[in-house]
């Protein structure tokens, strides 16, 4: 190159390229070679090396970004279609007696609009757009159970020791994520092995403590393979979305831990040499030790109603699959276009306990919609249904906090029905309820 520009007088393109210094890790930096003209000539010429480490944090967080816009779109109308499918198969399931046949037709038509909704997951992941229900997560567990999930699909001549303390405090994350991490760098690392013999070591512990209060403060999950590893360039594409080593196309698995591990303002890096293997690493912020675990849970028995419930959707066949799993519970069901339609059967029928309402609609959106109903109609709840995920569904509703009146598309009968009973049975609605048809009386 240099040889080259002295000769033509010319100055090369800008290239990228891998320094390998004797001592220390390698590095990707951009090289530039100009010629040094003295009286005319050309007299030598100088190359100019630039570290790319900051541009490349900068494009990372661009791909987040741009990732980030079309995930939330795919899966608004993707989930709108599963909730349509999934919806009507669990409504008919219902219907069915045990033993019939048929339930196993309409059983695997579910699991799989169920695996299909965890395609839009993983895109909302890469980008970090996953809503998060942030509880205590024991680590060592949530390894555990993964490995023993997954551990029959791993070939027989990959050993997978697991070395956790017992002491390892708690993170605070979501569990489900936290364990898709677990999957998809174990199956990762059975990859890199391939047909070979091998370790998949997992590993965890604390970094050092906090001084001023002594306690923990980061957790690190570390997955160690003897596979093929990786040069300095393959490393710095492993977390882009669908790169492979083997072929186009091969997933989101690398890049949705990535985007997990981001949402959890945790961080993650891998180390590799070419023939030896690799080292992933993901360090977590811990939680409290005195943190409790909460679920909420709600007596089967208890799903049936007599309220009047408005479902609002601009998708027919939505509203006629909500409005039918409702009123097979009991319930008064009412149906509406937009959010202009709602308010104005809102105004005729007054005996409206909830109102079912989808985001992005034409002549009035559930965003619009929502104040107003809020506004006028205080004792009436409102529940948001959406094909968007609790986070990019509150950048609409920054002032709120949506909690359980958040129903994410897909969703099967029983699910609703248990989120429409949970929300009715609430004190405080019920109070506002109450208080609301004694201002009417």
């Amino acid at each position: 190159g240099i040889l080259t520009c002295i000769r033509t007088g010319s100055e090369r393109p800008s290239q990228r390229m891998v320094l390998r210094p004797r001592e220390g890790a390698e590095l990707l930096v951009e090289e530039t070679i100009a010629p040094l003209p003295r009286g005319g000539a050309v007299s030598g010429a100088v190359a100019i090396f630039r570290d790319l480490s900051e541009s490349l944090k900068l494009e990372q967080a661009q791909k987040f970004e741009t990732i980030g816009v079309l995930a939330g779109g795919v899966a608004h109308d993707f989930n709108n279609l599963l909730a349509v499918m999934i919806g009507n198969a669990s409504l008919a399931l219902q219907l069915l007696e045990e033993g019939r046949r048929e339930r196993r037709f309409l059983d695997q038509v579910i699991k799989s609009g169920a695996k299909a909704a965890e395609l839009t997951a993983q895109l909302l992941a890469y980008a970090g757009k996953n809503a998060l229900r942030k509880t205590p997560v024991d680590l060592a567990k949530a390894v555990y159970e993964m490995v023993e999930l997954i551990g029959p699909t791993i070939p027989y001549r990959i050993d997978i020791p697991i070395n956790i303390p017992e002491d390892l405090p708690p993170i605070e994350g979501d569990a489900s994520q936290i364990q898709q991490i677990v999957m998809n760098l174990v199956i990762n690392a059975s990859e890199a092995i391939g047909e070979q013999t091998g370790v998949i070591e997992i590993s965890a512990g604390t970094l050092p403590h906090d001084g001023w209060n002594g306690n923990p403060v980061k957790v690190f999950l570390q997955v160690r393979d003897t596979g093929s590893g990786m040069d300095a360039e393959t490393r710095l594409k492993v977390f882009d979305p669908f790169f492979s080593t083997k072929f186009t196309g091969r997933g989101l698995g690398l890049a949705a831990v990535a985007g997990i591990v981001h949402s959890h303002d945790g961080t993650i890096s891998v180390e590799s040499t070419p023939g030896i293997g690799s080292i992933f690493r993901v360090v977590l912020p811990a939680g409290s030790e005195a943190a409790r675990a909460t679920a909420e849970r709600l007596d089967p028995t208890r799903l049936q109603g007599t309220e009047t419930i408005l479902v609002v959707d601009d998708l027919e066949t939505i509203r006629t699959f909500v409005g039918n799993a409702l009123e097979n519970c009991g319930y008064t069901v009412l149906a509406a276009e937009n959010g202009k339609a709602a308010l104005e059967l809102l105004a005729e029928r007054r005996e409206i306990d909830l109102v079912l309402l989808d985001l992005s609609m034409p002549v009035m959106t559930g965003a619009q919609a929502a104040p107003r109903i809020r506004k006028l109609y205080p004792e009436v709840a409102i529940c948001i249904m959406t094909g968007y995920n609790e986070t990019l569904a509150g950048v609409q509703f920054p002032d709120e906090e949506l909690g359980s009146r958040f129903l994410q598309k897909p969703f099967s009968a029983k699910t609703l029905s248990v989120k429409i009973r949970t929300i009715l049975d609430e004190p405080e609605r019920r109070a506002r309820a109450a208080a609301g048809k004694t201002d009417r009386m």
